[in-house]
């Protein structure tokens, strides 16, 4: 695990000291090292810092080179690397010079070329400089686990690992704002499509190579190398399945334990993490893995996930180590939490992510986590809605979302922004109170229209929804958060052949008996204590509604609030100011169900509030709308 970077484009006799600025801004993603390498023509120039985990001697530093031409960095681990080097080294590969993964990501390209990316099993994002074919390829893994961005500035390609990287390398004190970006996050709380908070700045989209010819002018394609849209349910029965589900679980928890250094798992009252930590725990040695669960100093109820995370704990031999998160903790981290970030991304949860990764990356470099559970085996309520009367009667804690996707399904009638599968927080009608004119003529759900053009179905258009949209912003945030701390976060249940079985599985059956996540459940009854079974869907439930109106942050608050912060700059005039007066009196703020949504747009608004001070501040770049 590590941070990748690097500049392609016209010779420039400063590009290995750009390029060492990017690297020293993301110092924290490989603590461990860092290389630097140019082209002998000066077109190229690559860094990487290492987060060093397999094979932790010198001879996994990178950039790695091979000796048909081709140099390589890497940001990820694969976890069939074993396999594909014996196969490599009977297909009579050059002699590998060390024990690490990345390296067989350079022989397997030098030897197959670009679509040996199909073979890689685990999360990756990958530059290769190839000489004999005159080309740079920028790859990304299949479900996009690990970030890479690219801008192309005047005559050059840049990319990085991280956003605050690419802005390194560049000589300048004000940027735009990419406007469908905001509108996109506004709405669904994550840019979609590629697309970032930063004008001209591109994400590199999951299972897609960028190949680049380096002279210029420059010229880059996209290349799809793998894609969701083949994933399709075949006719197997939940009994098949059920059987099914344990054996391809357990390998892939195997797999993701591939380690030189000490494996760490979190550990919440959700059926993802303990199933995660449970099965971890039996492979590995009895009381060698340590398992991390947040607790709030000043929640309970709703709130506290300990009482079956420590059952768990006791009862399989785990290490459990209680993380405490205090509202004082969200008043001093805020603005590191947003830098970390780069950019605003999704909810409240990132937060308490944050601070549990902290505490783990203490002790550990390595953390398995439970993210893709919900999105690969109908975990959230919206699943239920489509499948509409066939699946019984919803549990009392699932109706409010039930009743809001519902709502949404109606308005979707007059509105194309609504019954598209996920929340919608801020309607355009509203963004338009945010940001005037503007907004119009943005269409910004044009990814929603690709995925129903693909599947009619609506159970299987909720499925790639949830994988190919809500998923990436989900991962986004985990890696952003766990390399603040030089700590790898590794999800077992977004491996190829969990993702594969999934995607042959029913929608139905993956709802057997109108139950959320039935095979999870199932295969967890035989590994969790009962208490598990008792718990409500929550997602790493965060007090921010509590917090954000109690004395403790009221300097947070007053930032947005004042009338003359940056946001001023960016949204209407007031707009704000009366947004965070009806949210303090807010007749809601007593049901925490209904409250949700109104919390979710008064954190977003904290968060844009930071990134422009941060931006500015720290990095001397002021953001705006062009």
């Amino acid at each position: 695990m590590c941070g990748i970077c690097g500049i392609v484009g016209p010779p420039d006799p400063k590009a290995t000291d750009r390029v060492g600025r990017m690297m020293a801004r993301m110092r924290h993603r490989g603590p461990d090292g860092q290389g630097v390498w140019s082209s002998e023509d000066g077109r190229i120039t690559f860094g990487h810092v290492r987060l060093a985990i397999v094979d932790t001697s010198d001879a996994g530093a990178q950039p790695m080179h091979h000796p048909a031409g081709l140099t390589e960095v890497v940001n990820g681990e694969i976890y069939n690397y074993h396999e594909l080097r014996r196969r490599l080294e009977h297909d009579g590969a050059a002699p590998f010079r060390s024990h690490c993964d990345s390296e067989v990501i350079l022989h397997g390209i030098a030897a197959e070329g670009i679509s040996f990316l199909k073979a890689l099993n685990g999360m990756f994002a990958v530059a290769v400089s190839d000489l004999r074919a005159g080309s740079v390829w920028l790859a990304r893994d299949r479900l996009g686990i690990k970030p890479l961005y690219y801008l192309m500035h005047g005559e050059e390609l840049i990319f990085a690992s991280e956003i605050k990287a690419l802005f390194a390398a560049l000589d300048v004190d004000e940027w735009s704002v990419d406007l469908r970006g905001l509108s996109q996050f506004l709405a669904f709380q994550t840019p979609l499509g590629g697309a970032t908070l930063f004008e001209g700045v591109r994400q590199l989209e999951p299972g897609r190579v960028l190949e680049i010819d380096p002279h210029v002018p420059l010229k880059a394609q996209l290349i799809t190398y793998w894609s969701a849209s083949a994933l399709t349910p075949e006719p197997i029965g939940y009994a098949e399945a059920r059987s099914q589900f344990g054996t391809v679980f357990g390998a892939s928890v195997r797999r993701h334990l591939l380690s030189d250094v000490g494996v760490s798992s979190y550990l919440s009252a959700g059926f993802d993490s303990a199933m995660v930590s449970a099965v971890a725990a039996r492979q590995m040695e009895r009381d060698s893995l340590t398992a991390y669960t947040g607790y709030y100093d000043d929640a309970s109820g709703w709130y506290d996930e300990t009482g079956p995370a420590k059952e768990l704990a006791q009862a399989s031999g785990i290490n459990h180590q209680p993380v405490e998160i205090r509202q004082q903790d969200l008043v001093e981290n805020f603005d590191d939490l947003i830098s970390a970030l780069d950019a605003p991304q999704m909810g409240m949860g990132a937060f308490s992510q944050y601070m549990v990764a902290r505490s783990a990356s203490t002790a550990h470099k390595v953390i398995l986590t439970g993210h893709g559970g919900d999105e690969l085996f109908s975990g959230y309520p919206v699943f239920k809605g489509a499948l509409g009367r066939r699946v019984g009667l919803p549990r009392i804690s699932e109706l409010p979302h039930l009743a809001y996707f519902a709502m949404s399904r109606h308005r979707g009638r007059n509105n194309p922004e609504f019954g598209r599968g996920l929340p919608v927080l801020w309607s355009m009608s509203e963004q338009k109170g945010l940001l005037g004119n503007e907004v119009d003529g943005l269409s910004p759900w044009k990814e929603f229209d690709e995925l129903a053009a693909l599947h009619p179905d609506p159970m299987q258009r909720i499925f790639h929804t949830y994988l190919t949209v809500y998923l990436p912003g989900l991962l986004i945030v985990e890696d952003k958060i766990s390399m603040a701390h030089s700590l790898e976060a590794r999800t077992p249940f977004l491996d190829n052949e969990m993702v594969a079985f999934s995607g042959r599985i029913p929608q139905s059956v993956k709802l057997h008996d109108g139950v959320l996540k039935a095979l999870v459940r199932d295969a967890a009854r035989s590994r969790l204590p009962a208490s598990y079974f008792d718990q409500p869907k929550r997602g790493f439930p965060t007090p921010m509604r509590l917090w954000m109106r109690r004395p403790g942050c009221e300097d947070l608050v007053a930032r947005i609030a004042s009338g003359d912060g940056p946001l001023e700059a960016l949204f209407a005039p007031d707009f704000v100011r009366r947004f965070v007066g009806r949210y303090r009196r807010s007749p809601l703020r007593s049901l925490r169900a209904l409250d949700e949504i109104q919390s979710h747009k008064m954190w977003q608004l904290l968060a844009l509030d930071s990134w422009l001070r941060i931006w500015s501040d720290r990095y001397g770049i002021g953001l705006r709308l062009s």
